[in-house]
C-alpha cells in the first residue's frame, strides 16, 4: 500500500501541545466539538442557542443544558459530523490536531489518525496532500 497519508509523530506531539496551550484559552461546549471542524455558520447557530450559565449548579440545570445542546447539534450538525461524533463516543476512530501552514498562519485541523509506528502516524482524513504541515513550532500564538 502506497496511497497511505502519513505525518511525523513530531507534527501530532507538536499540534497536541499548541492545542493544550490554545485550550486553556478557549473553554465551554464549541472547544469540546472543535474535532468535527464547524464551520463558522454552524458555531454561530449553536453559539446563539447557548444558555447563559445557571448560578445554582443544580443538576436539573445541568441536565436540562446537555439536553438543549443535544437536541440543537440534532438540528446543527451535518449527517456525517453526527456519524462522526458517535464513532469518536464509541471509540471506534481517533481524532488529533495537526498544525497547518495557510498564508503564514498556522491553523489548527482535526484529522483522523490511523496506526502508528515510532515515527509515522497515518492519516486516514482529511487530504494533506497538498498541505504544509508544522512538526515544529517555537514562539507564543
Amino acid at each position: 500500500m502506497t496511497d497511505i497519508q502519513r505525518v511525523s509523530n513530531a507534527a501530532v506531539r507538536i499540534a497536541s501541545r499548541y492545542e493544550v496551550s490554545n485550550n486553556n484559552q478557549q473553554k465551554g461546549p464549541l472547544a469540546r466539538l472543535k474535532y468535527l471542524n464547524l464551520t463558522p455558520e454552524q458555531e454561530r447557530q449553536i453559539q446563539q442557542s447557548l444558555p447563559n450559565r445557571d448560578a445554582s449548579g443544580s443538576h436539573s440545570a445541568d441536565r436540562q443544558q446537555r439536553q438543549m445542546m443535544s437536541k440543537r447539534l440534532a438540528e446543527v450538525l451535518t449527517k456525517e459530523q453526527r456519524a462522526l461524533q458517535k464513532q469518536i463516543r464509541d471509540g471506534k476512530i481517533k481524532m488529533g490536531p495537526l498544525l497547518l501552514l495557510r498564508n503564514n498562519q498556522i491553523e489548527t485541523v482535526y484529522a483522523q489518525l490511523g496506526v502508528a509506528d515510532d515515527k509515522y502516524t497515518a492519516i486516514i482524513h482529511p487530504d494533506l496532500s497538498d498541505e504544509v504541515v508544522v512538526t515544529q513550532y517555537r514562539g507564543g500564538n
